[in-house]
């Protein structure tokens, strides 16, 4: 079995997602985790250190999304190959196979992505400015015909 590098190097890829910073995915989490906060702060003293404490919990877990990554574990860039594979670069930069598990397309500026790799399952939230606009389309595209099939 070739490894992933060996899969990044010898086939081109099919769709190439380069995840770039995102404003629009920072507004996002800014917006929510203050809605949270204020909805805590609303609830009583007595639930504010919990959900403080939650709230960093799930923030250090926004570090994982492309486009903010500060985790290790980010994604910087997928590929997808003409066998139906996927190559996954963490920030790390290891390239790690996957499978394509399934998706859903939400008018043209959402979409949610989830891969299936040896170590678990990769979710992946996609917003029009986190990659280029051509292969965001491809990936839409292919998204709606598997659903269709």
């Amino acid at each position: 079995m070739k490894t992933p590098e060996r899969l990044w190097i010898e086939s081109e890829p099919e769709i190439e997602l380069c995840f770039e910073f995102s404003p629009t995915l920072l507004l996002v989490c800014i917006f929510l985790y203050g809605l949270v906060l204020a909805l805590l702060l609303s609830l009583g003293p007595q639930l504010v250190w919990p959900g403080l404490l939650l709230l960093t919990g799930s923030l250090a877990r926004c570090g994982r999304l492309p486009g903010l990554g500060w985790s290790r574990r980010s994604l910087l860039r997928a590929s997808a190959h003409a066998d139906g594979s996927w190559t996954l670069l963490e920030k790390s930069g290891r390239a790690v196979a996957a499978q394509l598990h399934g998706g859903e397309v939400y008018g043209t500026g959402l979409v949610f992505v989830c891969w299936e790799t040896p170590i678990g399952r990769r979710r992946v939230v996609l917003v029009p400015d986190l990659a280029d606009a051509d292969a965001l389309r491809r990936l839409r595209a292919l998204l709606l015909t598997a659903g269709r099939s």
